[in-house]
């Protein structure tokens, strides 16, 4: 069940039980009494099995207590017994209340990502040097013998927090494969002399904090849990570490949810996503904490709702934010997801909705919220963010992006899904990535499902509401891809300030290569410098693109794919959108598995209007690009590709300029933008990008013809000749060659295709994008 499909909250069932339960609560503490004793609490503690060691789901939840008088009294399903939520002053009906989280349900660590069992088996394989096992411990432990930092100024300094305490589980996992007390001691001086008190008001520490002090405050509880397990803390020194972490824990949640939650009702995206799983996080590491129910219930309910509802399209998932932001998020919602999953096991509980950091609106009312890896939208996010994955396996790079990868191995583990798996194996750039989660993934490792392959259909992706349509001529790293991209709604303005004025904007790989580019992300104080329409492949009006909005927000208009088809000759889509008063229609595709056409119909007055084509060549991308007749060719090390470009109602004026793009997070780059300039009433782009390996000879053009009513593209490919014709909408394509041997076509489409024998006249494939007909007569031949 989704949580945005509940339509009646849990508590209102409650609250017509109440009385009933109340007063026989009220009579079972009166019996106690009267026996001159306080209710049997050791009788309430059950045998339950441990979480995640494979024991099946009932249908009724573990935190069903056995109880000497009343064996099914919590009516909250807090794992705390109603008897005594009454006797400690709680609300049997809040699960919110507690005094605890499930105490009675929790085993000993350690807990959170898998059982002693598999702990031990994951170190018998890592001691044994099996791969891969062997190869993500390293990766655990790689900065185990780095000194900590030193915080810097007088405000919280949540960037060293984050590094120290990544220092800390570093040391922590080498002392749980190793033994060696230096490490334990290291982890455990890191953990208990981390600063627990988060007082920050400068915008700067305000702004990081939320996400770099998540990140830090899942660190240190894992450093917690293993030196538990491992008795790796001297004398005292884990009930100080535990203290530490429900001081930095509850002094986190009350700086940004109770004395600064303007802060996050105001950002809306990923600092709310990983603020709220880290909580929850610490709170499952310490759940017999007086606080622990309270902050499981905000950081399920909000995790859920921000990453589940505000930043995801509904029908078929998504990210507002981008796929890199996604991947961002999951650093922290993985693993706490991974950790209730161990508890729920697929099961719903009932939570009350905190509204510290909603809008205006918010009722803080119990509902029933999924196991998040029951929760469909899970795979539905993961699953987009996968259909637009690069070739190579890195994240596209849409909105604020830099080249990044995602934990597909914790996800496929996490979800069952072998989709993830063939992912998480396949990518020269991201196989079996785990990035911060390596710890996670070691002791997931056997949970691994077997890998899906892409079939037919995965290659052929069109998500209408997130606005991303990809052709892929392969599954293969050295085929071909096209991103066309056309968001609105939801899918744009939750992007907040991440979002970039990209609509109509494509991106396209080939034989490995990254050809034509997204100019990525440098930093966020940085990304005006990438992030402007001018930085996209779009097309702008006397210089204006889609609004840039301001600093991210607002940013872009609104933009539809309203057309979407494959067949054997083209798989396209089309992307429609309106700014500076002239509308878009953009068709982009991927012809025959081999080249890539993108054309452009657009309505609007007399201005300048600027087609871009942003190039991985020249600058400093190691590219080479060099202008020819009716375009430019780039070279690249593994694959190279010619571009030509026409337009209607004269041919464009072709030119070359610099632009800075962002691959790599923090570092900037330049790279060269094909312009091609010309001004006129509705103009009609169209460009042909066709690729080949290194070594290969490119296609050249043959002809390129303007007869005012028809833009026309030849070129020669192989043994034969391609020719491209498009006209105005609505007028279809009656051209007529007034050189050179080229067929004469007539159709009442505004697009065609035809490839011939130049020497037969053969026709050996035709297309067109709409209308009924399409005739083609070869030169000198009378029309058929």
């Amino acid at each position: 069940m989704r949580l945005a499909q509940i339509s009646r909250p849990f508590g209102e069932t409650l609250t017509r039980l109440s009385p009933v339960l109340v007063l026989l609560s009220a009579a079972i503490i009166c019996l106690a009494a009267c026996e001159g004793r306080s209710p049997d609490v050791s009788s309430l503690k059950v045998a339950s099995p441990e979480i995640g060691d494979g024991a099946q789901a009932t249908a009724e939840p573990t935190s069903i207590i056995t109880h000497p008088i009343n064996a099914r009294l919590d009516s909250d399903q807090d794992g705390v017994p109603d008897a005594e939520e009454i006797r400690d002053g709680t609300d049997p009906n809040d699960p919110s209340s507690a005094r605890a989280w499930h105490p009675y349900d929790l085993p000993p660590f350690p807990r959170l990502i898998a059982d002693q069992a598999r702990w031990d088996e994951v170190r018998a394989n890592v001691q044994a040097g099996a791969p891969p096992y062997v190869q993500f411990y390293q990766q655990a432990v790689a900065l185990a013998d780095t000194a900590p930092q030193t915080p810097q100024g007088f405000d919280y300094d949540p960037a060293v927090a984050q590094y120290n305490a990544m220092i800390a589980r570093a040391a922590a996992v080498r002392f749980w494969n190793a033994g060696d007390p230096a490490d334990a001691a290291k982890a455990s001086v890191i953990l208990r002399n981390t600063d627990p008190n988060f007082e920050a008001w400068t915008y700067e520490t305000v702004d990081k904090g939320d996400i770099q002090l998540s990140q830090a405050l899942i660190f240190l509880c894992q450093t917690y849990e293993i030196l538990v397990v491992t008795n790796g803390f001297g004398p005292g020194e884990a009930d100080a570490a535990a203290t530490v972490l429900r001081s930095l824990a509850d002094s986190f949640f009350n700086f940004y949810a109770n004395r600064f939650p303007i802060w996050l009702m105001a950002t809306r995206n990923n600092h709310n996503v990983r603020f709220d799983s880290s909580l929850a996080y610490a709170a499952m590491t310490l759940n017999d904490w007086s606080e622990a129910a309270r902050l499981v219930n905000f950081g399920l309910t909000e995790a859920v709702h921000w990453q589940f509802e505000e930043q995801d399209c509904s029908s078929m998932g998504c990210c507002a934010e981008g796929p890199d932001y996604l991947s961002y998020s999951s650093q922290c919602f993985l693993p706490f997801f991974v950790a209730y999953h161990r508890f729920a096991r697929g099961r719903a509980f009932p939570y009350k909705v905190s509204c510290n950091n909603r809008l205006p609106g918010c009722r803080e009312e119990v509902i029933e919220v999924d196991d998040p890896d029951a929760d469909p939208r899970l795979t539905d996010v993961l699953d987009w963010w996968l259909h637009l994955r690069l070739p190579d396996g890195h994240g596209a790079l849409l909105d604020d992006s830099s080249f990044h990868c995602l934990s597909m191995g914790v996800a496929s583990a996490l979800t069952g899904d072998g989709r993830f798996r063939w992912a998480y194996d396949n990518g020269s750039q991201c196989a079996q990535f785990a990035g911060d989660l390596s710890w996670e993934q070691l002791l997931l490792l056997p949970d691994l499902p077997d890998a899906v392959a892409p079939t037919n259909d995965d290659l052929f992706y069109v998500n209408e509401e997130a606005g991303q349509a990809v052709m892929r001529s392969s599954a293969d790293e050295d085929g071909l891809y096209l991103l066309l991209n056309a968001e609105h709604g939801a899918a744009r303005t939750h992007g907040m300030g991440h979002e970039q004025p990209d609509n109509t904007s494509f991106m396209m790989m080939a034989y490995g290569e990254f050809f034509m580019i997204d100019s990525g992300y440098i930093t966020y104080d940085e990304r005006r410098r990438t992030a402007g329409p001018e930085n996209h492949s779009l097309i702008l009006v006397d210089g204006k693109g889609p609004w840039r909005g301001i600093n991210g927000f607002l940013s872009d208009v609104d933009a539809d794919l309203t057309e979407s088809q494959r067949d054997d000759t083209v798989a396209w889509s089309v992307a429609e959108a309106t700014w500076a008063g002239s509308h878009m229609r953009r068709l982009a595709g991927l012809v025959e598995n081999r080249y890539f056409v993108v054309v452009d119909w657009v309505q609007g007055g007399a201005h300048e209007y600027d087609w871009l084509g942003h190039t991985n060549a020249g600058g400093s991308t190691g590219g080479v690009i060099a202008s020819v007749p009716g375009g430019v060719t780039i070279e690249r090390a593994n694959a190279q590709m010619a571009l030509f470009v026409d337009a209607l109602p004269t041919t464009p004026a072709l030119s070359l300029q610099d632009a800075e793009h962002g691959f790599y997070y923090g570092q900037a780059d330049t790279h060269s933008v094909l312009h091609a300039t010309l001004t006129a009433e509705n103009p009609v782009f169209i460009s042909l990008f066709m690729p080949a390996p290194a070594g290969e000879a490119l296609p050249t053009l043959f002809a390129e013809q303007n007869d005012g009513a028809n833009a026309v593209l030849a070129v020669s490919t192989d043994a034969d000749v391609m020719v491209w014709a498009a006209s105005r909408s609505g007028q279809g394509v009656h051209f007529k060659s007034n050189s050179g041997p080229l067929p004469e076509i007539d159709s009442d489409a505004d697009l065609v295709m035809v490839r011939y024998d130049p020497v037969t006249y053969a026709v050996n494939a035709e297309w067109r994008h709409g209308g009924t007909y399409l005739n083609i007569t070869p030169p000198g031949l009378v029309a058929r």
